[in-house]
C-alpha cells in the first residue's frame, strides 16, 4: 500500500495546474500520440524517483536541448548530464499539453508546461517543445526546448 501511495504522489507531482485547460485539441489522439504522451509522463515520473539514467534510452545520440538562458546542449550524454543537474533541484516537473504526429507517423512534436524550483528561490514556470523521431519502431526525443513564462 505504501508503495502505491508513494507512486500516486510522485505521479501527481507531474500534473501541472492549467495544463489540461490549455489543451485545444478537438479530435482524439492517435495511438502514436498516446504513446508519446505516456513516454513524456513516464520520464517525469522517473525523474521524481531519481532514476535519471532511464531517460537515456528515450534520446537519440545526436539530441539537442535548448535550456533557457544557457548555451545549447548537444548530444545524448551532455543532455543526460544537464538533466542530472536539473533533477538536483527541489522541484523539476513537466506535463505535456498536446502532441502532433506527422502524417508519415515518423516525426512528432509536443508542447507543455514545466515547473522548476530551486532551494530558496521562487518557482520558475515555463513551457517546452519537444521533437520526436521514430527509430526502428521506437519514439525517441531529438530536441527539447524550454523557455520562461506561460
Amino acid at each position: 500500500m505504501t508503495q502505491n501511495v508513494q507512486e500516486t504522489d510522485l505521479r501527481a507531482r507531474c500534473k501541472i495546474e492549467g495544463a489540461a485547460e490549455a489543451r485545444t485539441r478537438t479530435t482524439e489522439f492517435c495511438a502514436d500520440a498516446l504513446e508519446i504522451i505516456a513516454l513524456d509522463q513516464e520520464a517525469c515520473y522517473q525523474v521524481q524517483l531519481g532514476n535519471i539514467a532511464s531517460l537515456k534510452n528515450m534520446l537519440v545520440e545526436d539530441a539537442f536541448q535548448f535550456p533557457p538562458g544557457a548555451p545549447i546542449v548537444v548530444g545524448r550524454d551532455a543532455m543526460m548530464a544537464e538533466t542530472e543537474e536539473d533533477a538536483k533541484v527541489e522541484l523539476y516537473v513537466w506535463e505535456p499539453v498536446d502532441v502532433f504526429v506527422s502524417e508519415s507517423k515518423d516525426m512528432a512534436w509536443t508542447y507543455g508546461f514545466v515547473n522548476i524550483k530551486l532551494e530558496g528561490q521562487p518557482q520558475w514556470e515555463g513551457k517546452y517543445v519537444t521533437v520526436w523521431r521514430k527509430e526502428n519502431g521506437v519514439w525517441k526525443n531529438i530536441v527539447d526546448i524550454r523557455n520562461e513564462g506561460r
